[in-house]
C-alpha cells in the first residue's frame, strides 16, 4: 500500500504527506470494497518505508479494514526442504509455493494442488498497487480487485468448486490470520 523501494538510507525515505497518500490510495481500497474484497492484508515488510500510521489514515479514510505487520519475524529453510517462519513467539512450518506471472501461470498449480487435496492449505495473494514517495504524486497505482475480477472467473472455468474457492478467498485467510 505504501512501499519505498529506494535504500532506507536514502534522504527523505519512507516520508510522505499522509493527505496525499490517502486522497490517492483510500478510492482504491473504496473499489476494492464495492468489488467484493472484505479486507486486505498489506504485508509489506520493514525497510521498505512501511508506515502503519499512513496506512491506519488510507484505511480510517476509505472505512476500509487494512491490517499492517508491525512486527519482526525471520525466514530459513530446514534441512528437510521446508521453509520455516519464526515470529510472534509461535514457530509455524509451511510448504511454500511461490508462483509468479500471469492468471494462466498460477492457475495450473493451483489445479495441481486441488488434486493433491491442498486447497486448506493455501493462501492466494497479488502484489498491487501502491504508493510510493520516490515518484511523482506516488507513481502509477494499481486497483486490488484483480484477483476477483480476473483470476477467480478463471479459476471457476477451469473447474474450481465453489467450496475450494471459499476455502481459497474467505476460510483460510480467516484461519490464518485471525488465530
Amino acid at each position: 500500500m505504501f512501499v519505498d523501494l529506494r535504500t532506507p538510507d536514502t534522504p527523505a525515505h519512507a516520508e510522505a504527506d499522509t493527505a496525499d497518500v490517502v486522497a490517492t490510495m483510500a478510492p482504491l481500497l473504496r473499489q476494492a470494497r464495492d468489488a467484493g474484497v472484505a479486507a486486505i492484508v498489506d504485508a509489506g515488510p520493514m525497510g521498505v518505508g512501511r508506515r502503519a500510521d499512513i496506512l491506519h489514515a488510507v484505511s480510517e479514510a476509505a472505512r476500509f479494514p487494512l491490517v499492517v505487520p508491525t512486527g519482526f519475524s525471520s525466514d530459513e529453510q530446514g534441512a528437510d526442504g521446508r521453509h520455516r517462519r519464526h515470529g510472534g513467539g509461535r514457530r509455524v512450518d509451511q510448504a511454500a509455493c511461490r508462483c509468479t506471472g500471469g492468471d494462466d501461470q498460477v492457475l495450473a498449480p493451483l489445479l495441481e494442488m486441488q488434486e493433491d487435496g491442498l486447497p486448506k492449505q493455501l493462501l492466494l495473494s497479488q502484489d498491487r498497487g501502491w504508493y510510493d514517495p520516490a515518484q511523482p504524486q506516488g507513481g502509477e497505482p494499481n486497483h486490488f480487485h484483480s484477483l476477483l475480477k480476473s483470476f477467480l472467473p478463471k479459476v471457476r472455468s477451469a473447474g474450481v468448486g465453489e467450496a475450494t474457492i471459499e476455502a481459497l478467498t474467505r476460510l483460510n485467510p480467516w484461519r490464518v490470520f485471525l488465530r
